[in-house]
């Protein structure tokens, strides 16, 4: 699944779009006060995959766990939840949502199977407990539901749909975004670019060490603190963006809002020039920051700061903007 083709799906289960559903993934009107009997099945699969193998998990509905152990081998725990009407329905669900698990040389595929089809008399939701060698790159893949990622030096993406993403202490990661919840990323790294966003919820993280980012969301605030890019990109349509990180020579940073302050903290010692500007807001420079003006107005300010060489624009149409120290 794409990330385009998981945010449509993300609309069409908020009741923005209607297609045809697909069995188990989400339960008919009816069935949320109807479906009172549960069965639960429970698998623990063992893949030899090697110390820097690689593992892909796709998912309907479920919350997807993964963390690092000391074997060389994965772990990976399968639990099936299904709900009907009946015992005999849920049971159904479990005959029809299948999880698939292909394994080859160094690679492994593991995806939840529900198959097409109208009002279905159950729903099915898969959860995947994952303890893999610190090494695994892995690609996580969700309609709705959790995702959460923690040790891992491999690749790492993570994307859904529907839930939050909290990835932690990752070395390598690509990309972690979510449709609908939260991002949250702490004491992460990338050896290119790191993109993290969500439509509507807010991003947060705090560790972060890329060439470049890519930060943003459409409603929702973006804090980031600690980090460490030679350009970073930092957008919001509605919400509040924080950013401090240290300041490359010669670097790059847009941080921009239309409804929302931005605050910028420039850490280290590397020069910059300034280019800031606000339609309905005030532009707040910290005394202490060295700015020498180039151009000064209410509503927008270009200056330098020690040798200028890298470049900060921060822009909102209503809110102000800050530099701090």
């Amino acid at each position: 699944m794409t990330w385009r083709m998981l945010t449509a799906a993300a609309m069409v289960l908020a009741g923005v779009a209607g297609t045809a559903p697909v069995a188990g993934a989400q339960e008919a009107p009816r069935g949320r006060q109807a479906f009172r009997a549960e069965v639960t099945d429970r698998e623990v699969r063992s893949l030899s995959l090697g110390a820097d193998g690689m593992l892909a998990l796709s998912n309907m509905v479920g919350d997807i766990t993964v963390r690092t152990g000391e074997s060389r081998d994965i772990r990976l725990e399968i639990r099936r939840v299904s709900r009907g009407a009946t015992e005999a329905d849920a049971r159904l669900g479990l005959e029809r949502v299948r999880v698939r698990v292909d394994e080859h040389a160094n690679r492994a595929t593991v995806e939840s199977d529900h198959p097409r089809e109208r009002r279905a008399p159950y729903s099915v939701q898969v959860a995947y407990d994952v303890t893999a060698p610190i090494g695994t790159n892995v690609t996580i893949q969700s309609l709705a539901g959790n995702i959460s990622a923690a040790g891992l030096s491999g690749e790492l993406t993570a994307v859904t749909a529907t839930g939050n993403v909290v990835i932690r202490d990752a070395r390598r990661l690509s990309r972690a975004r979510s449709a609908t919840g939260l991002v949250h990323l702490a004491n992460v790294g990338s050896e290119g670019t790191l993109e993290a966003g969500t439509i509507a919820g807010a991003v947060t993280i705090d560790m972060v060490h890329a060439r470049r980012l890519l930060i943003g969301t459409v409603t929702g605030a973006v804090t980031a603190r600690n980090a460490t890019a030679d350009r970073a990109e930092v957008t919001t349509t509605a919400g509040r963006i924080e950013y401090a990180g240290t300041v490359a020579s010669s670097g790059r940073y847009e941080l921009r809002a239309h409804t929302g302050d931005v605050l910028f903290v420039p850490l280290g010692v590397a020069g910059f020039e300034l280019r800031a500007s606000t339609f309905t807001g005030r532009i707040l420079p910290a005394a202490d920051l060295g700015l020498v003006f180039l151009r000064k107005g209410a509503r927008e300010i270009v200056g330098t700061v020690g040798d200028g060489r890298a470049v900060v624009t921060l822009a909102t149409f209503s809110g102000d903007i800050l530099i701090e120290r």
